[in-house]
């Protein structure tokens, strides 16, 4: 499938599929692995869009921005302070293909996963909270459950989308690789 690239002086990355071609929009701002990311991560959601694994069971969810480290913790900062207070000493995204997520809660940091970077911001905000919740209970204790409904109500909801769409990604990667 033909992909047209542009740089564009803005502060995030989209894309969208015109006329049957991959057209992406890339921050020029970003660093240029991190520009790579975003093609990769644009790329490999459009073309999952075009084979319909985005449809059905993760239909209804917001649009899934590209995240960069600053508006992760941004979202963390605004999470914690309204629902938690927590001592969150650092978040950021970390290279991790088995979890969506981890805590220290010793150290007071969080490490989410690069796979969430271009995710619905819903299921980002419920690792987020996921997380932030393990800095006071470093269990999944019904404690735990109860801190995570505070800053997320609809967990189980989420907890279940993201299954479906970690299946979705290994779907996505298995097909790149044919």
């Amino acid at each position: 499938m033909k992909r047209i690239i542009r740089y564009k002086d803005k502060k995030n990355s989209s894309g969208r599929i015109k006329d049957g071609v991959l057209v992406l929009d890339i921050s020029s701002r970003l660093s240029l692995k991190e520009q790579q990311e975003h093609i990769e991560i644009l790329t490999r959601r459009l073309l999952g869009k075009l084979a319909g694994l985005d449809s059905g069971t993760l239909t209804g969810l917001g649009q899934g921005e590209i995240y960069n480290h600053g508006q992760l913790q941004e979202l963390a900062r605004r999470i914690n302070d309204e629902f938690y207070g927590f001592p969150l000493r650092g978040i950021r995204f970390y290279q991790q293909n088995s979890i969506w997520g981890s805590c220290n809660y010793r150290k007071g940091t969080i490490h989410i996963s690069h796979r969430l970077q271009g995710a619905p911001e819903e299921l980002l905000h419920y690792v987020v909270v996921h997380e932030l919740c393990h800095l006071k209970v470093p269990n999944h204790s019904r404690a735990f459950w109860d801190l995570v409904a505070r800053g997320c109500p609809e967990y189980k909801k989420y907890r279940k989308l993201l299954q479906v769409y970690g299946m979705g990604r290994d779907l996505r990667r298995a097909n790149e690789n044919i």
